[in-house]
């Protein structure tokens, strides 16, 4: 019997928010409306754009970024709304490969890369990392016919990977004798994969489940292949923005709402495990 992994996110962040102002290039933002807070300390924050936050992502990555009704939505989506709120500003979602999100930050483009991004030691070198607001593992996806049983069958097999990705990381590093197929989009490895054009992809756990939640061709190995933290990203330097980001996501833990963000996106997901855990008859 194949199991179905589900790898809930572990929210870690916590502690207390202070009120800040957001301002744009030139003036500083007024405190969102019906506030009625004065800030306790002034801290000028430039954006890329007057009055907007502007964030880059990859809408490609169930449950935290993905097109809805023409929309970007999802959990990093409902956050950025939330932080942009705090400041006075529009939260302005720019979608793009994601390999281009950490470059779009650090050349100033945009405010915020927001695209679960796991904090990694070369990444610091091009942008400054907020707290982690989620915890996740990379897990393989297969077919649900596939042969390949554990993790440790994938080396010399063929493996989906997204560009610039920790799966892409450590695929690369730890399975030498495969050969490592890397997309710009998640969904495209996917289809390489149910075309069999591939044996499996590494891949964000919860982006798995999302995936396999709409295909009841695919499975997830038991397998857990790393534990890794999300955070947003913000240029080097940029200590107001990333500041004020962080009293948010703090605030957000203290008071339910990352919580509720997070179970927001994952309630289908739940049912959807729930349900075939019911079909799925014993060994």
């Amino acid at each position: 019997m194949r199991k179905f992994k589900k790898l809930t996110a572990a929210i870690l962040a916590g502690a207390m928010l202070v009120s800040v102002i957001g301002c744009s290039k030139s003036e500083p933002a007024q405190p969102s409306s019906g506030s009625g807070e004065t800030p306790a300390a002034a801290e000028e924050i430039k954006t890329a754009a007057a009055g907007k936050l502007t964030w880059a992502t990859s809408a490609d990555f169930p449950p935290y970024e993905f097109i809805e009704n023409e929309q970007v939505v999802g959990i990093d989506a409902d956050v950025m709304a939330y932080v942009a709120e705090k400041l006075g500003l529009e939260s302005t979602p720019e979608n793009m490969d994601f390999s281009s999100v950490i470059t779009a930050v650090s050349s100033g483009k945009t405010d915020v890369a927001a695209s679960g991004l796991t904090i990694r030691e070369d990444r610091k070198e091009s942008v400054d990392f907020t707290i982690p607001y989620v915890t996740t593992s990379q897990v393989v996806i297969v077919r649900f016919d596939s042969p390949i049983k554990t993790a440790n069958e994938l080396d010399g097999k063929n493996i989906g990977v997204q560009l610039n990705t920790t799966g892409d990381e450590y695929v690369t590093t730890n399975y030498t004798s495969a050969t490592v197929e890397r997309y710009g989009k998640g969904f495209e490895a996917i289809e390489a994969l149910k075309q069999k054009k591939l044996d499996a992809v590494v891949i964000d756990g919860d982006t798995a489940n999302k995936f396999i939640e709409a295909d009841d061709d695919l499975a997830v190995l038991d397998d857990v292949l790393t534990e890794e933290e999300y955070a947003y990203a913000v240029q080097k330097g940029n200590t107001a923005l990333l500041n004020a980001i962080n009293d948010a996501l703090t605030e957000m833990k203290e008071n339910g709402k990352l919580d509720e963000i997070v179970a927001k996106y994952k309630a289908a997901e739940d049912e959807a495990e729930a349900e075939t855990t019911s079909e799925v008859p014993a060994a």
